[in-house]
């Protein structure tokens, strides 16, 4: 699917705009070593100031931003094969109904792919070279599993066998809900509400951003993909268009 689509930097946000052109070459430098290597330098992109040693770079921000693995999958699963009818009665639990084939893990398994692409391409042995060199060994991108333990590891009666378990068990998460808004069959009716900010930021200015570093490493992302394809469908929006 990589192969197939690309980021539509027209309808993403002003951040991923700057890491993503909507053609097949990057706009913020002239060639892909350049704006690849600008990922893990948010100087290069957005002037002084926005350094910080160890885990805030744009490569590691977007491989550590785990709302956008978290909540559109959750709703992914969810509402994938809705028909449009209304719900009744409370809204849907959307941490402790986490299916067991939850996309987070395979999604993550993605990022680990991008990370590991980054870190082949500039090397921590490439000395003073700086055009060689990350500002970091984005050692603080985690995969998803790994987050949720040093997050919530200690936390009573977390079941930690998988990620989908320690999300029904977190009770950090508990009774948290799927974004609803009033439907038109009564009181209690509702529908899920596709304009929430689990849709609108944590794809566009998440899983668009990590798919648009990936798109430039040259790393499929097919988990990642579905996700944001229905996303945008759900929420007529326009992220990922057809490559012509």
């Amino acid at each position: 699917m990589c192969n197939q689509i690309r980021v539509d930097s027209a309808m993403t946000s002003k951040f991923s705009s700057h890491l993503l052109s909507g053609k097949s070459l990057p706009i913020v430098y002239k060639s892909y070593s350049q704006t690849l290597h600008s990922i893990a330098s948010p100087t290069k992109l957005f002037g002084p100031g926005l350094e910080s040693p160890g885990r805030d770079n744009t490569g590691q921000a977007g491989a550590n931003f785990v709302n956008a693995f978290w909540h559109p999958t959750l709703m992914w699963h969810k509402w994938r094969d809705w028909d449009g009818g209304t719900i009744s009665g409370p809204a849907p639990l959307l941490y402790e109904n986490a299916p067991d084939d939850l996309a987070c893990d395979a999604m993550s398994a993605e990022v680990d792919d991008v990370v590991a692409a980054i870190k082949a391409r500039y090397p921590a042995t490439a000395g003073e070279n700086k055009e060689r060199k990350l500002i970091d060994d984005l050692s603080s991108a985690r995969g998803v599993h790994q987050w949720f333990l040093g997050a919530y590891g200690d936390e009573p009666g977390l079941d930690t066998t998988s990620t989908a378990t320690m999300m029904r068990t977190n009770p950090a998460y508990r009774g948290l809900t799927h974004p609803m808004r009033p439907g038109t069959g009564g009181d209690e009716s509702s529908v899920p509400d596709f304009h929430h900010r689990y849709i609108t930021e944590d794809v566009g200015f998440g899983l668009v951003v990590i798919r648009g570093i990936a798109e430039l490493c040259g790393v499929a992302t097919p988990t990642i993909d579905t996700v944001i394809v229905w996303a945008q469908s759900a929420g007529g929006l326009s992220f990922l268009t057809e490559r012509a």
